[in-house]
């Protein structure tokens, strides 16, 4: 099984943040790559100042509050739709609009049919014994010559050598880390740079 190796720049938000903000460091991330002109720190994501990505996901993470022990799919609905919600009027800012991608469940699924879509991905499980829901996200970017990856858990993983169906199921495998003990991790969602 294909694997996506060592991140080539570490990081971590629980280094600096009590709250999950791996949604909006997912976006942030990307749009520095895709229009680094339009960012304040370029295309250089790390030299952001990130203290002020709380505040945008605070908001975004109110709004999901209500669901959060909801039925897992009504979960993922509401959530995908405030994702979707959020990236866009986030992207207004830098000259970027996503679309929810219906169909994929998986990132083999993802990146077997669409191997040159940067996205955002949203990754969706059940906590142990059923008791609510948790989501991360992360970020992959390509253009020609150039595919990233990014966690907001692990960093930015850079020049990686796998692409379409090898990179989805070396993908699945790493987002596994995400489920604790007695969670599931039941779907993925996928929120496509337009």
């Amino acid at each position: 099984m294909p694997t996506i190796g060592n991140p080539t720049v570490s990081f971590n938000q629980g280094n600096r943040w009590s709250d999950g903000v791996c949604c909006r460091l997912s976006y942030k991330w990307l749009a520095s790559q895709v229009n680094p002109g339009a960012m304040k720190h370029g295309a250089n994501f790390f030299n952001a100042n990130l203290n002020k990505t709380v505040e945008k996901q605070s908001a975004y993470l109110k709004e999901a509050e209500p669901y959060e022990k909801s039925s897992g799919l009504e979960w993922r609905q509401n959530v995908n739709a405030l994702t979707d919600k959020y990236l866009n009027v986030w992207g207004v800012k830098h000259g970027l609009r996503f679309d929810a991608l219906a169909g994929p469940k998986t990132c083999l699924e993802y990146f077997g049919n669409y191997p040159d879509r940067s996205v955002v991905i949203g990754i969706f499980g059940r906590t142990a014994g059923n008791a609510g829901n948790w989501a991360h996200a992360t970020a992959y970017f390509t253009s020609p010559g150039a595919r990233k990856f990014f966690d907001a858990n692990k960093g930015e993983w850079s020049a990686l050598t796998l692409s379409g169906s090898q990179l989805g199921s070396a993908l699945d495998v790493f987002h596994d880390y995400l489920r604790m003990p007695g969670e599931t991790l039941d779907r993925y969602s996928f929120f496509v740079l337009l």
